[in-house]
């Protein structure tokens, strides 16, 4: 598996969350202020309860309470109340979550929820909440239709980010995707989130030139930050520059602090270049950060098995295992450790396990074959 194919997949996870521009001014703005009580959110949307943006609020206090049931209790009873308003129907669809929930969502904007008068009221956050919600539904082309909305409506750099995100996690799309990216380095040449992003794409489709200009005016643009630094490394290291790849790595190690998902990825990047005893370390102490980290103990099981220490590979793949049970590279991993103990039986059933979960993969069915 390469570098890029586990930074995608940690990409993956991050990304719907990280970007969420919108809610991270929102944050910004309220951060200098007194957190506000649970009560104080509530009565200022009862005032109010066609505030999209104050029950949004409400809801997520709510549910940092772990009291979710008790939000959409409340905002069905505000909804029984004026069964017309839209607002109040979307946000009881958010409350109430899944297929149900994100259909009441869709129908409220497609009825022109924010709309009154010419003027848009909470249009901004209704189509964030909504794509969000479609991200987490798993609707790819829902999410991507409303992430394009959001784009229309504001167009920051996160936005278009995250739009590319959708489009190339969920849709498959590296071309809409590429030029999303390229979008949101329009709106902010120094985004960072959406340069790393359109580096690995344009250095897997072999646009390696481009992709090492902007990785390098990505380090420039920010020094001291590991992801830039990793980028570069990643890119250098695909370009067959090894030495260049190691000292970008270097730098990325040194700016890491107790990011435990960059480690883990620097450590990755370090077994591309066979960088062993360096990625053991980058890994290790991602480790120490997040004893639980699976794609950390992967990449250890991995480095264990080309350091020969089959017995240590098979512990590392063992909790990996665990904690990422869907996983075809540690079901592949651990297949090659049986193989190498001579339990060809049980290599055969994980090698079985790992072709099931990714059929695609020529690499695991000709293990299995053989």
């Amino acid at each position: 598996m390469t570098t890029f194919v586990r930074l995608f997949a940690t990409l993956a996870l991050a990304l719907p969350f990280a970007l969420q521009a919108h809610a991270d001014e929102v944050k910004a703005k309220t951060d200098a202020k007194p957190a506000p009580t649970l009560e104080s959110l509530q009565a200022r949307w009862e005032s109010k309860p066609g505030s999209i943006r104050a029950g949004i609020r409400l809801q997520d206090a709510y549910r940092a309470a772990g009291k979710p049931s008790q939000a959409t209790t409340l905002f069905k009873a505000k909804l029984d109340e004026a069964p017309d308003d839209l607002a109040r129907s979307f946000l009881y669809g958010r409350s109430k979550g899944g297929k149900a929930g994100v259909a009441l969502m869709r129908t409220a904007l497609a009825q022109n929820l924010g709309l009154t008068n010419g003027r848009t009221t909470g249009l901004l956050d209704a189509w964030i909440a909504l794509t969000v919600a479609e991200v987490r539904m798993g609707n790819g082309a829902q999410a991507a239709s409303a992430a394009l909305r959001v784009t229309t409506l504001r167009g920051k750099a996160a936005d278009w980010t995250y739009l590319g995100w959708i489009q190339e996690a969920m849709l498959g799309n590296a071309e809409l995707a590429t030029a999303s990216y390229r979008s949101a380095i329009k709106a902010d040449a120094n985004h960072l989130a959406a340069r790393n992003a359109l580096v690995l794409l344009l250095a897997e489709d072999e646009k390696l030139t481009e992709a090492l200009k902007i990785a390098r005016g990505s380090v420039e643009k920010h020094k001291r930050n590991a992801t830039a630094q990793l980028h570069l490394g990643i890119v250098l290291g695909m370009s067959g520059d090894t030495k260049g790849a190691s000292q970008a790595y270097d730098a990325a190690l040194a700016c890491a602090g107790d990011d435990a998902d960059t480690l883990a990825e620097i450590g990755s990047g370090y077994i591309d270049i066979e960088e062993l005893e360096l990625a053991e370390k980058a890994l290790r102490k991602a480790l120490d950060i997040d004893p639980d980290h699976g794609d950390a103990l992967t990449s250890l099981g991995s480095v264990a098995l080309d350091m020969g220490n089959v017995s240590g590979a098979a512990k590392y793949l063992k909790q990996a295992a665990r904690l990422l049970p869907d996983d075809p590279h540690v079901a592949y991993l651990q297949g090659v450790c049986l193989q190498r103990q001579g339990k060809h039986s049980g290599a055969i059933k994980a090698f079985r396990k790992a072709t099931k979960l990714d059929p695609k993969s020529v690499e695991y069915l000709v293990v299995l074959a053989l």
